[in-house]
């Protein structure tokens, strides 16, 4: 594994050090490299849209897609935090 070394604001510091106490992370670089990991995932996302928008290969937001939407993540929630 790499080490990047960086300089981050105090008020920003305080923010992970309260993440890392309250017990959702071990280290302050595994809370970083987990929301590096979540910007990842949206970047990836977001270029998914993009690439949809431009070939047309969307379809119309009704009520019924959400209702889909709520089912298929209902199915998959014991899924969560696997890549």
């Amino acid at each position: 594994m790499a080490t990047l070394n960086i300089n981050i604001p105090d008020s920003v510091e305080q923010f992970v050090a309260t993440k890392v106490a309250q017990g959702g992370y071990s280290t302050p670089s595994e809370f970083i490299v987990d929301v590096l990991q979540l910007f990842q995932q949206r970047d990836g996302i977001e270029q998914k849209l993009l690439a949809a928008i431009d070939n047309n290969d969307f379809e119309e937001v009704t009520p019924a897609l959400w209702d889909r939407l709520r089912e298929r993540a209902s199915q998959g929630s014991g899924n969560h935090g696997s890549s």
